[in-house]
């Protein structure tokens, strides 16, 4: 049998998530040499919560936690500027858990980076703890200075240096320690009934300025054993007083990191510990295991009307699918009417569907440019094609899209494995779904950046995925005719609908899943919530990449190149996963670190280029440039037509030989 090592925490249930780190440090870190007992104080831990950690251990087989619940004894005691009873179990440990001589009472906001049985096997015979100094207490009594004392009345005629000589009465003030972690020596303690010496002190000297920590300082005096910083290295001391030679020690090893780690703001690089070891029943960051996709288990469905004219036909479209899947399969999903012949025989299956016309405009009647809305016939269309895949996955394809290469599917599988975390409560999707960047719009930028917009000319993903995006859904009345009904809100689009057609398949997603916290109220509604949200949306659910890397051509490449500022760019992606999700993904810091190189080198070619550019307009705009082009378009018609009689001639003589 393994000897036991027990540790003790006090928390509430809201605190239970804070200890799970602690746990999860200590185990990773540890010899696997002992058996590690947890004993949490309940101070009104759920039942749930208990099966939450309980869950959280069932990976190590030298673990095990338990509860026990002292609110009984702690409640009658008087806190000051600490609002809670918890931090008073620690004062009953020798008496309530009597089958130990030793004990590590620990704070819960704390990660541990060392074995801890080191800390555990230090020699404090004699001693009724082993602590570490408070650097806090001993900078407050050099400054003389009365932070939390002068929120107790009674106390306001103090300062540190006087309080602690004077009130508290330490032999040695400058060994004031720090409780948040006490190697306690439980037999000596039980020895000489320390628990009731504090309890008396508690009852005796009322108000405490650190109420448990005055009173354990106080009691037990010189006897304990001074530790080093090592073993409780109180991190936010080290930020205010980075000269110090006590946060010089941050340079070595350390071995128990304490304060609030989860604080990003304010602990910024240190709460990466934190979420290193945050257990995954306790966090919102949640893992998708990246699956493996083979070509014949997707499906293109392309849908839309048959284009025969110009660069972006339907027939090139899908002989470029065929060229770059050949497993693969295609349903073209479009209308009746539509002449199907240049397209025969590049399908496995055509879906016809009946007849569509739009029924209501997209702008108001005043706008110049006004068009009609098509979300229900895209919906209907799309819907359709999708119901007939029989795979797995699915691509959700225009007729005018042209594929290029295989990029979009081995980014995918690539980025997938990358973006392998999301959080759980902006969780749409079962598995990431690939979108195109144009269309897709950054909501920080100016007035234009609309919130929960992604694009919809493209999606890559599981079909269940597709299907929950395209339900075949209507656009209600109440969303299409919102600013004919009267609402005032600012318009400089000019829609007539509450939201751009893209918005609202979105939107109408997030509203049949609950999040409506994300909903913008109208298509132009923005604040900072809104903006984060979708920042954690997108994060979460897609992969939004480019025309280049989806290897797509389209006429939306054009407007890929004018308004690229506008759209949620990978590098925007990356770092909104980096705030959000995993701070510590060193792949998405190196894919940022790519983007600014590609960046520099466009911006030092534009650099290089713009002499020349200098150089062509000053040719293009002198008087002899114009003159030379005039005289160039004179001649350029009669050369013409000499080549267009040439060629007559040649035709008319061979047919007259």
């Amino acid at each position: 049998m393994k000897p036991i090592i027990p540790i003790t925490f006090s928390v509430d249930d809201n605190y239970v998530k804070h200890a799970s780190v602690v746990i999860n440090s200590i185990l990773s870190n540890s010899s696997k040499e002992y058996h590690y007992e947890f004993i949490i104080f309940d101070n009104g831990i759920l039942d749930k919560t208990k099966k939450l950690l309980q869950k959280s251990l069932k990976n190590y087989q030298n673990a095990s936690v338990r509860f026990l619940d002292l609110r009984v004894k702690t409640s009658k005691f008087l806190t000051t500027n600490i609002q809670s009873a918890a931090i008073f179990d620690r004062l009953f440990i020798p008496e309530v858990l009597k089958k130990y001589d030793k004990v590590i009472q620990m704070d819960a906001d704390m990660v541990v980076l060392d074995d801890i049985s080191k800390l555990y096997n230090e020699d404090i015979s004699g001693v009724y703890v082993g602590c570490v100094v408070d650097r806090f207490i001993q900078q407050h009594i050099k400054d003389k200075d009365s932070v939390w004392l002068r929120d107790v009345p009674q106390l306001q005629k103090y300062n540190w240096k006087t309080y602690i000589k004077n009130y508290l009465k330490l032999n040695k003030p400058t060994e004031y320690f720090n409780a948040g972690m006490m190697l306690m020596n439980l037999k000596l303690m039980r020895k000489d009934k320390i628990s009731k010496k504090l309890i008396d002190y508690l009852q005796k000297h009322q108000p405490l300025a650190l109420c448990d920590q005055d009173a354990l300082n106080a009691v037990i005096q010189d006897k304990k054993k001074i530790l080093s910083p090592h073993w409780n290295f109180v991190i936010d001391f080290s930020i205010i007083y980075p000269d110090d030679i006590y946060s010089k020690t941050k340079n070595e090893p350390l071995g128990i990191i304490h304060r609030k780690l989860w604080d990003n703001n304010y602990l910024l690089g240190y709460s990466d510990y934190y979420y290193q070891y945050l257990p995954k029943e306790f966090s919102n960051i949640q893992y998708r295991v990246p699956k493996e996709i083979k070509e014949e288990d997707i499906t293109f469905v392309c849908t839309g009307k048959i284009f025969t004219k110009g660069i972006f036909t339907t027939k090139k479209s899908l002989q470029s699918v065929r060229k770059y899947f050949p497993k693969s399969k295609i349903i073209l999903s479009t209308w009746e009417g539509e002449d199907l012949s240049s397209v025969q025989g590049l399908c496995n299956e055509i879906v016809v569907n009946p007849l569509m016309r739009p029924t209501y405009w997209a702008h108001l009647e005043s706008c110049p440019w006004k068009a009609l809305n098509t979300y229900d016939l895209q919906q209907y269309s799309v819907h359709k094609g999708l119901k007939a895949c029989k795979t797995k996955y699915a691509v959700r394809f225009r007729t005018d899209f042209i594929l290029r290469n295989r990029n979009f599917f081995k980014e995918y599988l690539r980025f997938n494995k990358i973006f392998n975390k999301y959080e759980a409560d902006c969780q749409i999707f079962e598995e990431r779904v690939l979108i195109h960047e144009t269309l897709t719009i950054n909501p920080h930028i100016g007035d234009l950046g609309f919130t929960q917009h992604p694009a919809d000319v493209f999606h890559f993903g599981l079909t269940s995925d597709l299907l929950k995006l395209w339900d075949g859904g209507v656009m209600p009345r109440s969303v299409y005719n919102y600013f004919n009904e009267g609402h005032q809100e600012p318009n400089p689009c000019f829609f007539a609908s509450q939201y751009i057609i893209e918005q609202y398949l979105w939107v109408a997603l997030l509203e049949r899943c609950r999040k409506t916290a994300g909903v913008p109220s109208y298509y132009l509604a923005k604040n900072s919530e809104l903006i984060e949200l979708t920042d954690r949306f997108f994060i979460s659910n897609f992969i939004i990449l480019d025309e280049k890397l989806l290897g797509i051509s389209s006429k939306f490449d054009k407007i890929q190149y004018s308004q690229k500022y506008r759209f949620f760019s990978l590098r925007h992606f990356c770092e909104r996963y980096l705030n959000f999700i995993d701070k510590c993904s060193e792949n998405v810091k190196n894919i940022i670190k790519l983007c600014d190189d590609i960046e520099k080198s466009r911006n030092d070619m534009i650099t290089f280029l713009i002499p020349f550019q200098k150089i062509y307009n000053m040719i293009t705009n002198s008087v002899c440039f114009h003159k030379i082009k005039q005289i160039f378009q004179w001649l350029i018609l009669p050369l013409l037509s000499l080549i267009y009689l040439i060629k007559y001639y040649k035709i008319l003589y061979k047919r007259l030989k």
